[in-house]
């Protein structure tokens, strides 16, 4: 494995590129199918395609030189789908607090994000 050359700058530099681009995709998503499924139904949609992205796109390209087999893909996908719990979570109570589905939908970007690279990070860069 190589060594981590440019540290949590890199990483989140990278991170936020690839979320970048995540985030473009799965929030299309959502606010298309908000159109015709409710805002928790629009989400679930959206992650499975982030989740999928994130599995085959974090380990090479956002981690470079950290663990990228088959079973630690698998577990980032996982870590994804628990994050995803806590962001419907935070987005059902953000929705009922604020009242507006498009801005619970940014509350739970910010929330989601953070906790997605710490855990990601925290596995990715673990040592074998």
């Amino acid at each position: 494995m190589r060594a981590d050359s440019d540290g949590v700058r890199g990483d989140a530099a990278r991170f936020i590129s690839a979320g970048v681009i995540n985030t473009l995709l799965t929030s299309a998503i959502y606010f298309v199918s908000l159109t015709f499924m409710n805002p928790s139904a629009s989400y679930a949609a959206a992650w499975v395609v982030g989740i999928a992205f994130v599995a085959v796109v974090y380990p090479d390209r956002v981690f470079p030189g950290g663990r990228n087999a088959i079973r630690d893909r698998i577990a980032i996908a996982l870590v994804n789908v628990a994050v995803f719990a806590v962001g419907i979570a935070v987005l059902w109570t953000a929705t009922n607090i604020i009242g507006d589905a498009r801005l619970a939908f940014v509350v739970t970007l910010l929330v989601t994000t953070l906790l997605n690279f710490i855990l990601a990070r925290t596995y990715l860069r673990r040592p074998v």
